[in-house]
């Protein structure tokens, strides 16, 4: 698994995981770069997105894929996890510009992790996904938009 610019939580966690005493597990569940990573607040599940355009929950205790959400169609930017852990938020382009270099339609689909589910797509934003958030309360979901030209 490679990770492409993961964000400077996870670089701090992948980097104690590295240096940590004992075994360092390895996953392999993407074709391609890894694109963006999250780990659960109690830290027993992760989830990764890829430049596939799909996201596996991962149970960090034996390195096993859990689930596998497959319904982008370009690389998965963002991916956030709320804090319950039942639900989670992916972020990615469904439709480029006319020269296929910029984002033209970001997406936001909201999936239930225990069924592997799509609850809710949202195709609103004018550029693509950079992050994602749940809120406290889990009312909202942010996203931050790239800023393209």
């Amino acid at each position: 698994m490679q990770i492409a610019s993961p964000p400077p939580l996870a670089q701090r966690v992948l980097a104690d995981l590295i240096y940590a005493p004992g075994a360092v597990r390895r996953f392999s569940g993407h074709e391609g770069s890894v694109t963006s990573l999250e780990i659960s607040r109690d830290g027993q599940t992760a989830l990764s997105g890829g430049a596939d355009g799909t996201v596996v929950r991962w149970d960090l205790r034996d390195g096993s894929a859990m689930t596998r959400l497959v319904g982008h169609t370009s690389p998965v930017t963002a991916v956030a996890v709320n804090a319950n852990g039942s639900q989670a938020a992916t972020g990615a382009c469904a439709r480029f510009n006319q020269s296929g270099d910029t984002c033209a339609l970001g997406e936001i689909i909201l999936w239930d992790l225990e069924t592997g589910t799509q609850l809710r797509r949202l195709q609103e934003l004018n550029d693509e996904i950079t992050a994602l958030a749940f809120s406290n309360d889990e009312q909202f979901i942010m996203a931050a938009p790239g800023m393209g030209p």
